[in-house]
């Protein structure tokens, strides 16, 4: 018989390691056999596709059977249990009813099912629910879920099954996976391709829209197995949702609906690790959440062990630097990582190791031009081994089991390409790219790396918080090359920092990493089109605004793809710059001029020194030379001519990505412009041309206006989103403080003699207007959860001195000395901030074994010297109540050699 069959579309990659690699981004041909029995199939159907209602049953195991509550303790079920909810509310949304769930053990298809035209729904994980391969014989239709964990199987059959040895003729649609994420991502793969659900719909305004029913075509679609084997995203300096979004409890960066909602979008769009914010407690809240969602958790390059490093500094204050100190204090330090392995050891995680300096710079208390012992190299691997060493202990795995990643930030690529770094070999080496996309290294560093972490966004002073700003085609192009240079493909890392502006970029970084035969360029994946860095970009954006833009006209998603082409066109988005580099040059000029002008004697011209003249003509030269000012305004006036041809239910997101973020690049180029003509014109006239600095200014505020106007256009109407750019308040953009500084110089233009000075409220980050700094918090570090086993204030500092008078010297370790000659040993407190009791204890100690809180124990007042090797046992106590003593206690072993 004729029938029409539907274009069967197969996406799949393996990963390959090993020495023997030419790429680890390869693909393979489809295998014939299965698609061959599937087309025999169609033919047998007089079926090419089948219509989809609200009615259809789901068939799921017993354990999955109330996704509306998540009640299994089991974390496999909890996972997949969340997932289903999340595809039960699309459903509902879609089609208009509530799903009819039932177990494979109860379903009955003569009772549950309403006639054999009604398609019937199955979920499960492969590797748990044997029945759906034994019902469907998956594995000799096509579904390839043997390859790898994670592989997971979209497929529609009309031609029949049987069920428990009755014969059911209706359609069937399963989604399958192996293993729990894979189970998790079939699930979310039928929602984007059957009910067109797009990965990142909770925050591009694209809720499901009702229809009623969908057509479902003939189908069999792999995914996977994924090329890079960690997807993470990092929500790093997270301005936006950290202050729009807050956790009203003050426990966690975000609230609790908005910490799932992007775990759900990386699921979605098949991440599966997570960094949750810049500097998170270990014990926060959100991370267990992530657990239960089946998401791996990591740490950023300087939270080492995922220890909140912000923290450690506001805790010990003055203290900070001189404590963190690996050679001086890894007693100290090691109890925190303790603490800190102890709160996240339940969760799949992979260990961040090694040693950086607080808040994000270079450890400082080493030589990195030393080879020895006192080199960096020599002291960061030797603190990597006792990390590894202590998650050993308190996991119970071999240090060969456990998962590891070392972040090859500046100083430590140096010492890695000397051969100063001494790793465990399983440790994942992490490369960084500039902060703009670009990833550098020589052909050594790439050969020997196993991951990459990668900036959308960078908060630097220079990038973009508030824009896109990395094109994809160097994304395309930069990741291209990792994968055919590097050692394998263990860990990508997205530094995705505000999230909602950069879903474009985002989602092409994470579309690449799961698949990178998609875009991969320049043949660097055997098998793929050789196609250059820009038309890969090209597919992608058409490809995401046919997703996007799901009903618009094929003209108007060219021209949307068009736009984004121009955008990233702009000359200083090219050189990796953005709304950060033009709010620095507002900032600078306006800043600048106004203390000129304000310096300037009372009756004398303007005197507009050589630095405000530096910073006025690098603006000019951004805003006029190569077009910039003009490329731009093309851009955003383009962007809004184009809006009303953008079907109705898209235009909010079309006016909250595009519009605003073109309208941020022209018009912080106008202000530029304008402040930069002012500049120049009090420059020329030597400080006499004030009436037409005065008209620049003023367009120059007019143009804040127009831009603050798109903003509250992009946030929309309703409650959502609305206010969500008053969370702009960090040093680097800030839009609202720099107009706040060209007030201070329109004041100063037309009163030298006045000094208007508003305040500007330029923040960090969301640290310090959430939760992270409160007394509580910081008397409880290292842990946000109080508890008297861990907490830094109740520990006992006990170190040696590297030398003595005798010439003894002696080295401290994480939990125990070695001294020759004689040891000097000092023991003390640390004043923490917040603590509620602070400078009101003594340590109480013994040299002979014996418990420190009986009556034998000395209460330590001077250094005590050793001779022969000795226990020291100390304990903080209270001397008004003397059976007061806190729940630590330091044994600590100094061994004579």
């Amino acid at each position: 018989d004729d029938v029409s069959i539907k274009v069967i579309s197969t996406e799949e990659h393996e990963v390959i390691t090993g020495p023997q690699d030419t790429s680890l981004c390869l693909t393979h041909d489809i295998m014939l056999l299965p698609i061959l029995l599937l087309v025999m199939e169609l033919f047998a159907s007089s079926r090419a596709s089948f219509s989809l209602t609200g009615d259809s049953p789901w068939v799921v195991p017993p354990e999955l059977a109330t996704p509306s509550e998540a009640r299994s303790d089991f974390a496999n079920d909890t996972a997949q249990t969340l997932a289903l909810r999340d595809i039960e509310l699309d459903w509902y949304k879609v089609l208009g009813y509530r799903a009819i769930i039932q177990t494979n053990t109860s379903f009955v298809p003569d009772v549950d099912v309403r006639n054999t035209s009604t398609p019937i729904l199955f979920f499960g994980d492969a590797t748990r629910h044997a029945w759906l391969e034994d019902t469907f014989n998956l594995s000799t239709r096509g579904c390839q879920l043997h390859r790898a964990a994670e592989v997971h199987c979209l497929a529609t059959f009309t031609g029949g099954f049987y069920w428990n040895g009755q014969y059911v003729s209706n359609p069937a649609i399963i989604a399958v996976g192996n293993g729990t994420r894979g189970a998790v991502y079939a699930m979310y793969a039928l929602s984007e391709i059957v009910l067109e659900v797009a990965p990142f719909h909770l925050f591009t305004f694209d809720q499901p829209s009702w229809k009623g029913a969908v057509t479902v075509p003939i189908l069999l679609q792999n995914f996977g197995p994924p090329t890079f084997v960690h997807r993470a995203i990092f929500l790093n300096d997270e301005e936006l949702l950290g202050f729009y979004r807050r956790d009203p409890l003050g426990e966690q960066i975000f609230d609790t609906a908005t910490v799932d909602d992007i775990l759900q979008t990386l699921l979605r769009i098949k991440g599966n690790t997570i960094i949750m914010g810049t500097t998170p407690y270990p014990d926060e809240r959100s991370l267990a959440m992530a657990s239960r969602r089946g998401v791996i958790i990591t740490a950023s390059h300087f939270e080492i062990l995922g220890f909140n490093a912000f923290a450690w500094s506001q805790a010990f204050q003055g203290a900070a630097r001189e404590l963190w100190d690996w050679t001086e204090h890894p007693d100290l330090m090691g109890h925190v990582f303790e603490a800190t392995i102890a709160a996240q050891r339940a969760y799949e995680m992979i260990w961040s190791v090694g040693l950086r300096g607080l808040n994000d710079y270079a450890y400082p208390n080493c030589d990195n031009a030393d080879p020895g012992p006192l080199g960096c190299g020599a002291i960061i691997s030797q603190a990597v081994g006792n990390q590894t060493q202590l998650l050993s202990q308190l996991t119970g795995q071999p240090v060969s089991e456990i998962k590891f990643k070392f972040n090859l930030w500046t100083e430590a690529l140096g010492l890695y390409q000397k051969g100063l770094l001494k790793l465990p070999p399983q440790t994942s080496l992490v490369m960084s790219d500039s902060g703009a996309g670009f990833i550098h290294g020589d052909d050594d560093t790439f050969h020997n790396a196993d991951g990459v972490y990668y900036h959308v966004q960078m908060l630097n002073g220079y990038g973009g918080q508030l824009t896109e700003f990395v094109p994809p085609s160097r994304i395309f192009e930069q990741l291209s090359t990792f994968c055919a240079r590097a050692r394998s493909t263990s860990i990508f890392v997205l530094n995705l920092s505000d999230l909602k502006p950069a879903v474009l970029t985002a989602q092409a970084a994470l579309q690449f990493v799961w698949n990178a035969s998609v875009y991969a360029v320049n043949a660097s994946v055997p098998g793929t089109v050789n196609r250059t860095a820009d038309e890969a970009q090209a597919e992608y954006l058409q490809a995401w605004v046919a997703q996007q833009f799901r009903g618009a006209d094929t003209s108007t998603q060219a021209s949307i793809a068009s736009l984004w082409s121009q955008y990233f066109d702009l000359g200083w988005i090219q050189q990796g710059g953005s709304d950060e580099k033009l709010a620095g040059i507002i900032g600078n000029i306006a800043s600048e001029l106004a203390k000129d002008i304000e310096n300037t004697r009372a009756g004398q011209p303007i005197n507009v020194s050589a630095n405000t003249l530096k910073s006025a003509t690098q603006g000019y030269d951004l805003a006029y030379e190569d077009g910039g000012l003009g490329n731009a305004t093309a851009v955003y006036t383009s962007a809004v001519a184009l809006l009303p041809s953008v079907p109705v239910a898209r235009q909010q997101f079309f006016r909250s990505h595009i519009v605003v973020q073109s309208a941020m690049q022209r018009f912080s180029v106008g202000i530029i412009a304008a402040l930069a003509n002012a500049t120049i014109a009090l420059s020329i006239s030597h400080g006499h041309a004030t009436s037409a600095a005065v008209l620049q200014v003023q367009a120059a505020l007019g143009l804040f206006d127009d831009m603050f106007q798109a903003q509250r256009d992009a946030e929309g109407p309703g409650a959502e989103w609305r206010g969500m750019y008053w969370a702009d308040r960090h040093r680097f953009t800030n839009f609202q403080a720099r107009r706040r500084e060209v007030l201070r110089l329109a004041a100063a233009l037309e009163d030298p003699t006045t000094r208007y000075a508003p305040p500007t409220m330029i923040d960090c980050c969301q640290m310090e207007y959430a939760y992270q700094w409160t007394p509580n918090h910081l008397a409880s570090y290292p842990l946000i959860t109080d508890d008297a086993s861990y907490r830094v204030r109740d520990f006992v500092l006990v170190s040696c001195a590297n030398a003595t008078v005798d010439g003894g010297r002696c080295h401290n370790g994480i939990n125990g000395s070695v001294f020759w000659g004689s040891a000097t040993v000092t023991l003390g407190l640390i004043a923490v901030a917040g603590d509620p009791i602070a400078g009101h204890a003594e340590i109480r100690y013994t040299l002979d074994g014996t418990d420190p809180t009986g009556d034998n124990a000395t209460v330590y007042a001077k250094p005590i010297i050793l001779h022969t090797t000795t226990t020291v046992r100390a304990v903080k106590a209270f001397p008004t109540t003397p059976a007061a003593v806190v729940a630590q206690q330091r044994i600590v072993s100094f061994v004579k050699m």
